[in-house]
């Protein structure tokens, strides 16, 4: 699909460098792949981008730069205009019908009943494996940031009082974000631990932005004198993060951090929930020692006030990790929005955990568990005594079931794993390679491999394989080009760099990817 915005000037559904010599040339997209534009982007060629002088032209534009079909209208009430002014050809219109055309045939979507995906009802998707998958999805996926050991509530606990407070804990249709087919259950954080063996009670304390009334915070807050310990779901929602709707901070909403510090204040137990896509900056709970923890949910779905609560109760351990990088507030304020360097220039301190200068309020890639885990680099990796690769040596090997050599494992990075602790968990690990090879500036690290180990027994090592690819290694110069640097490098294991690998790579660098030169078929009227 092609973009509302345009690149060096060029609208994303009339660049023929995109959709063409990148998409298909460069990046070997299937000949009989589509092409969609996004819903209105191909008027957006005509406006408000002004690449072509009208409607008829930005269709006439759109198609012959590679965009196949139109989610819009642009391409049904203007091809016949485009046509006749010979701005497209027969054979222009019929190269979109194909794509489009042979996909659907592919699909099955002219073999009547007799395609298994045409008797597909309710009921396949309504099923005990779908559901199960829901849940698995967001149990799998919630992070908890942070941890004094209040988590998981004890057993002894279940004959407390929990008070539930704040604009998700009695979310339903907010669970699913944006995009979304309609559900067959929405299972609430409150539904979920009504039905639980807990004493629960409830007051939404403040909406997503505003109070509900003068009176809403007080009775919240004396619903929470009462119990014996308190769980605040808030965060961002899509009333303040959606599609045509951007942030302009990334603060938690201020009627919401002004009464956690009244519920921490009150010295009972507290979790606070964090939830919503984009993160927010949480230093001040994280600093907080009267906040006993926090779990980042996200948006979890269907099931996300079950797999909430497992999580809260120890019927489930976290493992997962920060898909993104939590800034403090002021990130959002000390450059331009519009500012799309990655690599720190002027008041810009580096965009992403590969060049961010500053310190982060929780790093991608952050995740605790209930348990203690151990990792040590592992006889079983086949390269421990391997130090040095040449790279003309490594790209000239044979690479059967590879279509490239550089997609094949330079290594695997091979770790023994040990629960230490008292509890049975999934561990889940990320490998960063960072180093000086090439030229300055050089990026902190990058991800390079992930893997997830599930249900460590307490007491058990299991062995993790992440393999780590030639191409991997590469970087990106100002020309484009992905090269291969001669030099040292590091794998190391999470942010914790528990097991480090050093090597080297000798030789002349290498071009693994040409970036081509940008030439635009489609000119502006």
């Amino acid at each position: 699909m092609c973009s509302y915005n345009a690149v060096n000037g060029v609208p994303s559904c009339s660049n023929s460098f995109f959709l063409q010599t990148l998409l298909r040339d460069t990046f070997d997209f299937v000949e009989d792949g589509y092409v969609s534009g996004d819903c209105g982007a191909v008027y957006n060629v005509f406006n408000p981008h002004g690449y072509a002088a009208n409607e008829s032209t930005a269709a006439a534009d759109s198609i012959r730069a590679g965009t196949d079909i139109d989610c819009g209208v642009s391409y049904p009430r203007h091809f016949q205009e485009s046509f006749h002014d010979q701005e497209v050809s027969r054979q222009d219109l019929e190269r979109g019908v194909t794509r489009l055309y042979t996909s659907l045939i592919r699909a099955g979507y002219f073999d009547g009943k007799t395609s298994p995906y045409r008797n597909i009802t309710w009921s396949d998707v309504v099923s005990t494996n779908a559901q199960n998958l829901s849940y698995e999805a967001a149990a799998q996926s919630i992070v908890l940031l942070k941890n004094d050991g209040i988590l998981p509530l004890s057993t002894s606990s279940s004959t407390k009082t929990i008070a539930l407070i704040g604009p998700w804990a009695n979310a339903t249709t907010q669970m699913q974000g944006n995009y979304y087919g309609p559900a067959p259950y929405l299972i609430s954080p409150l539904q979920a631990f009504q039905d639980s063996e807990y004493k629960i009670t409830y007051a939404i304390g403040t909406n997503t932005t505003t109070d509900p009334d003068s009176t809403s915070q007080s009775t919240a807050l004396t619903t929470a004198k009462e119990a014996d310990l308190i769980i605040f779901a808030g965060g961002i929602d899509n009333t303040l993060e959606t599609e045509a709707q951007d942030r302009s901070n990334i603060t938690w909403p201020s009627n919401q951090l002004s009464l956690i510090t009244k519920l921490a204040d009150l010295g009972k137990p507290l979790i606070v929930l964090q939830m919503g896509g984009g993160q927010v900056d949480s230093s001040a709970l994280k600093n907080n020692k009267n906040v006993n923890a926090l779990i980042w949910g996200g948006y979890p779905g269907q099931s996300g006030g079950q797999a909430l609560a497992d999580i809260i109760t120890g019927k489930r351990a976290p493992a997962a990790r920060l898909v993104t990088t939590q800034y403090p507030a002021d990130y959002a304020e000390v450059f331009p929005a519009i500012d799309m360097n990655l690599r720190p220039n002027g008041s810009n301190p580096g965009q992403t955990y590969m060049w961010y200068t500053g310190t982060p309020v929780y790093e991608f890639g952050h995740g605790l568990f209930y348990t203690n885990f151990t990792a040590s680099a592992s006889a079983a990796g086949g390269t421990k005594n391997r130090t040095s690769f040449n790279i003309d040596e490594v790209l000239g090997r044979p690479h059967p079931g590879y279509k490239l050599v550089e997609q094949m494992p330079l290594l695997n990075f091979t770790v023994d794993v040990k629960n230490t602790g008292g509890r049975v968990s999934d561990y889940t690990a990320m490998a960063f390679v960072n180093t000086t090879a090439g030229p300055a500036p050089h990026p902190n690290k990058w991800l390079v491999g992930f893997d997830r180990l599930s249900a460590v027994e307490p007491g058990s090592s299991e062995t993790m394989v992440i393999p780590v690819t030639v191409d991997s290694l590469a970087r990106t110069d100002e020309e484009g080009n992905r090269v291969l640097y001669p030099g040292r490098y590091e794998v190391a294991l999470n942010n914790e760099r528990e097991v480090v690998l050093g090597f080297t790579l000798t030789g002349e660098k290498a071009v693994l990817l040409k970036w081509p030169k940008e030439e635009q078929l489609i000119a502006p009227q």
